[in-house]
């Protein structure tokens, strides 16, 4: 078990040295936008303007950095099984007396438990923003980014589809559809929502939004809150087992 964890590990080594530049890049250059407000071009923006930037600034420096690790790791990941089936590693571990349940099983240990260090690099980040930009912990930052982690968490699923398709490009393409088909509908009926709050009465649009959008959001932290940690553990088991069937159908 060991051994396989340590060989999927050495073999994102590159990648993993990759996310890690790419993160230490996006944090500097987030790190400059921030303080521009205060010290440099942005601070002599108009106040109302300045504080709606800032706020939405704040919140996607702080989602895109910590972003980058594990959306880096998952395709990391999946480089993994499609250069084994390149380098024919697939069919050698089937002359191996290792199970396939234990190899399904590395496989999630890697994935998941890098997304659980990613997920305490979140923290980290955050802390870090809260404290350059003065404004404490952002409670839709959390939102957003948890949200994040639980569609990341589907791709439980990849590792199966890539044992069955032995393809990355192909996993990706269905993977892809299946976002569109699901963010497509919302996106309209989220456009047509803006639309109809925009010219209310009351104030700034942006303002109106804002308000108007907290109690669904504030809706969905609930829902992340108590379903959050059952559907991440449901769609790991679903995964694991599928993975295992594939495994063991590969064999015969």
């Amino acid at each position: 078990m060991k051994g396989l964890i340590y060989r999927e590990l050495q073999l994102m080594k590159n990648n993993n040295r990759s996310i890690a530049v790419t993160y230490v890049l996006c944090l500097i250059v987030s790190t400059l936008i921030i303080l521009a407000f205060d010290h440099g071009n942005l601070a002599s923006l108009e106040p109302e303007t300045k504080d709606m930037l800032f706020r939405s600034t704040r919140l996607w420096c702080s989602v895109l950095s910590s972003a980058i690790p594990v959306m880096g790791f998952c395709m990391g990941h999946n480089e993994v099984f499609s250069a084994d089936y390149k380098t024919k590693w697939m069919q050698f571990s089937y002359t191996t007396p290792i199970s396939d349940e234990k190899r399904a099983l590395a496989s999630y240990i890697v994935r998941f438990g890098g997304m659980l260090i990613c997920i305490v690099l979140f923290f980290i980040t955050e802390s870090y923003f809260a404290l350059i930009s003065g404004t404490g912990y952002e409670k839709n930052v959390f939102i957003t980014y948890f949200a994040l982690i639980l569609m990341e968490s589907t791709t439980a699923f990849e590792i199966p589809l890539m044992i069955r398709l032995k393809s990355q490009s192909k996993v990706a393409a269905i993977f892809f559809a299946v976002s569109m088909i699901i963010m497509i509908p919302v996106l309209i009926a989220g456009h047509k929502f803006v639309q109809n709050l925009i010219g209310t009465e009351g104030g700034d649009d942006l303002q109106v939004i804002r308000e108007t959008l907290q109690p669904y959001i504030d809706g969905f932290a609930v829902f992340l809150k108590i379903g959050f940690v059952p559907v991440f553990i449901i769609l790991i088991i679903i995964g694991y087992k599928c993975t295992v069937h594939e495994m063991k159908r590969r064999r015969i």
